[in-house]
């Protein structure tokens, strides 16, 4: 639902109001292929031969969801999720209608697909981010796959620290009851003699 008011073009969308949804189903986006984008930034980070096949610049989803606010020749999109059999996308958004520009802040999380020709079943758990910026007719889409891995890399190097530390912990903690028994032991075979000394 929504209102406006205004004589021109600009002072219309300017006083247009109002909020609502979205679902899509089975569509495309044009402009981005991000299955490719991100197998060609796997390559190039590893040091390997980028895929040579043809790039065709669209991405299939199977829904695309979203709901938003309009005021001030603004759509405020507080939520966007687009779901495919290979990836997961969500994020906001904001859609100038007055300069018909727009500016999105997205995150990627591939899903573990095994044997598909994605190849990306090695980056399950890896969250990248996405942002896409510019006109609505030539938006411009960015990846950040080197900070993705880097932060996945860092919750590993963290995990990991926290095992050997666990480790550790119960390493040491072995040892003191150990040496706690030990001395226990000594201390009732003290008393033991003691006590036969007194009423022996």
């Amino acid at each position: 639902l929504g209102t406006g008011r205004g004589l021109t073009a600009a002072s219309i969308k300017q006083g247009l109001t109002g909020q609502g949804n979205f679902s899509l189903l089975d569509g495309e986006i044009y402009g981005v292929n991000i299955h490719q984008d991100i197998r060609r930034l796997k390559a190039k980070l590893k040091g390997k031969k980028p895929p040579t096949e043809k790039d065709i610049k669209k991405t299939d989803f199977a829904s695309l969801n979203g709901d938003f606010t309009l005021g001030n020749g603004i759509i405020n999109n507080q939520k966007l999720l687009m779901l495919s059999p290979i990836l997961r996308l969500d994020g906001t958004g904001l859609i100038n209608i007055i300069n018909n520009t727009l500016d999105y802040q997205l995150s990627i999380a591939p899903l573990s697909q095994r044997g598909t020709e994605t190849e990306q079943f090695d980056l399950k758990g890896v969250v990248i981010p996405m942002h896409i910026k510019g006109s609505l007719t030539e938006p411009k889409f960015s990846l950040d796959m080197q900070g993705a891995l880097k932060a996945q890399l860092k919750e590993k190097v963290n995990a990991e620290k926290k095992r050997l530390q666990r480790k550790l912990e119960n390493k040491l903690k072995g040892r003191l009851d150990d040496k706690s028994k030990q001395f226990l032991k000594k201390e009732g075979k003290e008393i033991e003699n003691l006590l036969k000394g007194l009423f022996g």
